[in-house]
Order: structure tokens, then C-alpha cells, then sequence
């Protein structure tokens, strides 16, 4: 489908480095009691990370004049797409990241050279991001990346498991520990290429198959658990750098 998109430039802020990636970085969205205050936070944590491309995505048949106020009031780089999620899919975002998928597949077929320098990353609205994470470890991203995320819900770090060569052998996670790719939404990134170069997305019938849509995604990139660049898991003191929240 065509896209609607509304595309908010920023002024006095750098958009391109040479030295670091773009990050892509995609927000699914939807209407409730908490979203205004949820993406105004996100904004702000966003207008200090330089080089970034923020694509969000209303869960609506048409945007929201209030979105479209934000956007264009605060000074990071952003596409505004929306789309009402079809009856066939959860109601997670799960249709609206594909959008946003389809979006940049469509955008960037032709790319090549330091246009294809830009990683992909699920960020929701609501989740709490640590301004270290963009340049710690997304953009050292090379192919897929894994890091551990804060659950505030469950008072528990998920992880990644790794042996003494920090390959990934399995993973800390409090449901199905035993999947191939337990990893949260907020705990991986992606390059563009990888995006360009498979039709991946979040099937609806990955719910069927109980393996939530991280896995399900991941599987249909193509990659094996080895493929998978740990980081976080070695460091001393641990850290986390991003924590799944739930405002309600």
C-alpha cells in the first residue's frame, strides 16, 4: 500500500555522521491513557542521541492531531505512518512494525554505499532507554546484536547466555528460556542489509506457534544462535541499559 507519511526534519541538530551508523528506530503506537506522556518522555531521550531516524507507527485508520503536534515540535528526525491493525493480527504492534518494515524495504531497495550504514531497532513507547545504549552497543551492531533488558514487571534481567568465547549458548529469560532466540523486543538490533536482504517480518501465525514474535522474527532473518553478537554479558559491573516498562 501507499505510504502517508509525514516527515519532520530537525533544525540545529547534526543528521548524518560519517563515523557512526544511523539508527533506524522503529515505535509502534496505540491509543491509551498513557501515550502522549509515554512518546513525550521517548522524545526527549531521543533528542539526545544524534544520527537517529525515529519511524512511528499509529495503531489508527488516520493520525492523531496530538502526534502530529509532538513531531513536529520536538527536534528529532521522524517518519509518521499509521495503520489500524487488521483482524488477523494480535493487537501488540505486531502489524505496525511490518509497516514499518515494509516502509524501509521499500526506501532503501536501491541503496548502496554509506546509505546501507543504518541499524534497525524496535523501540517501544513506553520502555525506559539508557542514553548508552545507542552508542554502546547498537551501532557497534554488525549483523545482529543481543544485550540484556530490565523487566520492571517481573523485578528480573533477561540475558543472553554465553560460554567463555561469549558465543551465545542459550538464554535467562523468565518464559520459554528453551526458545532459540529468547530474547526480549527491547534486547536486539538488526543491520540493513539483513532487513533488505530477507522478507522477515512479525507473522500473525507466529502467536499460533507460542513462540512470541522475537523468535519468530528472528528465525525468518535467517541466522543461527552463533550468528548472534552478544553485548553486556561480560562486563564488570553489569549493566542494563534498557528496561521493559509497562505505564499504565
Amino acid at each position: 500500500m501507499p505510504f502517508d507519511t509525514n516527515l519532520v526534519s530537525s533544525c540545529g541538530r547534526t543528521l548524518l555522521s560519517r563515523e557512526k551508523p544511523e539508527i533506524v528506530f522503529i515505535t509502534p503506537t496505540n491509543e491509551k491513557f498513557t501515550q502522549l506522556a509515554d512518546l513525550t518522555r521517548l522524545s526527549q531521550t531521543l533528542s539526545l542521541v544524534s544520527n537517529i531516524q525515529w519511524i512511528i507507527i499509529e495503531d489508527r485508520a488516520q493520525k492523531s492531531e496530538k502526534l502530529v503536534k509532538l513531531l513536529n515540535r520536538i527536534k528529532v528526525p521522524s517518519i509518521h505512518l499509521n495503520l489500524k491493525t487488521p483482524p488477523a493480527f494480535p493487537g501488540r504492534g505486531w502489524a505496525q512494525r511490518n509497516y514499518a518494515l515494509e516502509y524501509i524495504r521499500n526506501k532503501y531497495q536501491s541503496a548502496t554505499g554509506n546509505e546501507l550504514k543504518k541499524i534497525v531497532y524496535f523501540g517501544d513507547d513506553d520502555n525506559a532507554y539508557d542514553i548508552r545504549l545507542f552508542d554502546n552497543y547498537i551501532r557497534n551492531v554488525k549483523r545482529i546484536g543481543v544485550w540484556p533488558v530490565g523487566l520492571t514487571y517481573g523485578g528480573v534481567v533477561e540475558a543472553p547466555r554465553v560460554n567463555q568465547d561469549s558465543r551465545v549458548v542459550g538464554w535467562n529469560s523468565l518464559w520459554r528460556p528453551d526458545r532459540m532466540f529468547a530474547t526480549d523486543m527491547a534486547g536486539f538490533a538488526i543491520s540493513l542489509d539483513l532487513v533488505l536482504n530477507t522478507n522477515a517480518t512479525f507473522a500473525a501465525s507466529c502467536d499460533k506457534r507460542q513462540l512470541g514474535p522475537e523468535t519468530c522474527f528472528i528465525e525468518l532473518l535467517g541466522v543461527q544462535r552463533g550468528d548472534l553478537e552478544p553485548f553486556g554479558v561480560n562486563d564488570q559491573p553489569k549493566e542494563v541499559l534498557v528496561w521493559h516498562t509497562r505505564t499504565e
